[in-house]
């Protein structure tokens, strides 16, 4: 699937060796079993909001915590990576923004930002195609490109590639 493909073709080149990640959103660690594939040497911690999947994500992954992504409960600079995969998009509007500084405050400086949402702009094409309203199945709210990269750089990133799903 295409998010496992950027983990490992992407995300995993940038990571220093023995870094440490933080898989934002983590679910049950889908991206994290293919990030370390790729990478066995990555140490790995896993953050959701859903009790459950923390749970499951500890049970195969190891270190793992049920927490807001808005107030992590990391020291600052404890990572040299965060992927935050289809994740920010499950975050209130209001605390979008917060979530980005906490996300640069446990990151490492030089640290690496894997940050992949759904693209309103796509939403909206496939909501008129199919003649109904955009909406995820899952939940969660798509992004409009130009707030995310202003969301992104406000928070002190540099966007080192942007664009969307493959055609």
């Amino acid at each position: 699937d295409w998010h496992s493909w950027v983990v490992r073709e992407a995300f995993s080149r940038k990571v220093p060796m023995h870094g440490r990640v933080l898989d934002l959103g983590c679910g049950y660690g889908r991206l994290s079993m293919a990030l370390l594939r790729e990478r066995p040497d990555i140490g790995l911690t896993g953050l959701d909001a859903s009790l459950q999947y923390s749970h499951m994500y500890g049970e195969s992954m190891g270190d793992a915590v049920c927490a807001d992504m808005a107030r992590l409960p990391f020291a600052d600079a404890t990572f040299e990576g965060v992927m935050a995969v289809t994740s920010l998009m499950y975050a209130p509007p209001n605390e979008r923004d917060e979530v980005l500084r906490e996300v640069a405050r446990v990151m490492r400086p030089a640290g690496y930002l894997l940050l992949l949402d759904p693209g309103l702009e796509v939403q909206r094409l496939v909501a008129f195609v199919r003649g109904k309203a955009a909406e995820s199945p899952t939940g969660g709210s798509g992004f409009e490109l130009n707030r995310y990269r202003e969301m992104t750089r406000k928070a002190g990133f540099d966007i080192e590639a942007a664009g969307g799903n493959p055609s």
